[in-house]
């Protein structure tokens, strides 16, 4: 389209349009320079593709989802902290704003119904330990100025478990062992006797004397 504004001109048929700043001041040849239109020094990123490199635009950072909880039935520990939770709206609320406040607008001023009961929901989930997490998961305003006696007021009636590391011994690789069978064992060739009469091997003297004298005692 050789240019943006093209695409403009055509739709609006910028063309066929009558400018009536001339009407405005008859004795100048110009017309007003109030109604006049203005033309603009940058046409588009097409004819000038420098002049919009400096314009430019940073996204916004993504903003952290809170948790989904889950529906519990509250126990004693859950109904102190509300109580707790509760005591210190009414105090903070009078220390800041003053009685006329709390007895006019209550101590939700401080911190709103909703954020409370979110604050229990994650304490009996253990999502809250830090500023951070309370502002997180709560979205309340006022979790920087207030944080720091919130999550102290957690942590003493439902702290965080603290998760103690496991270690694990290396399991070393077991040694074969030298075997005992008797297969691994050398066969050791026994040595043939040797007859001290004859020479021959095979049998001895004794032997040959004792077959000797059996055969004679046969005869």
């Amino acid at each position: 389209i050789q240019c943006r504004h093209k695409v403009l001109h055509v739709h609006f048929n910028d063309s066929l349009a009558d400018s009536d700043h001339i009407t405005c001041d008859p004795s100048n040849s110009d017309g007003c320079t109030r109604c006049a239109p203005l033309a603009s020094s940058v046409c588009c990123d097409i004819h000038n593709p420098n002049s919009l490199s400096q314009n430019n635009i940073s996204l916004p950072s993504k903003i952290a989802h809170r948790s989904c909880t889950v529906k519990y039935e509250m126990g004693p520990q859950e109904f102190e902290l509300r109580d707790a939770l509760e005591e210190w709206q009414e105090l903070m609320t009078r220390r800041v704003y003053g009685d006329s406040t709390l007895n006019d607008y209550g101590p939700g001023v401080t911190m709103p119904d909703s954020v409370l009961d979110r604050i229990i929901d994650c304490a009996h989930q253990h999502k809250i330990s830090t500023i951070d997490d309370l502002r997180k998961e709560t979205k309340w305003s006022a979790a920087d100025r207030f944080g720091s006696d919130v999550i102290a007021i957690v942590q003493c009636i439902i702290p965080v478990p603290v998760l103690l590391p496991v270690f694990t011994t290396a399991m070393h690789p077991r040694q074969s062992l030298p075997s005992t069978s008797q297969s691994s064992q050398p066969v050791i060739a026994r040595k043939q006797p040797r007859c001290s009469a004859c020479g021959i091997e095979g049998h001895t003297s004794k032997s040959f004397s004792h077959t000797g004298s059996s055969v004679s005692h046969q005869l």
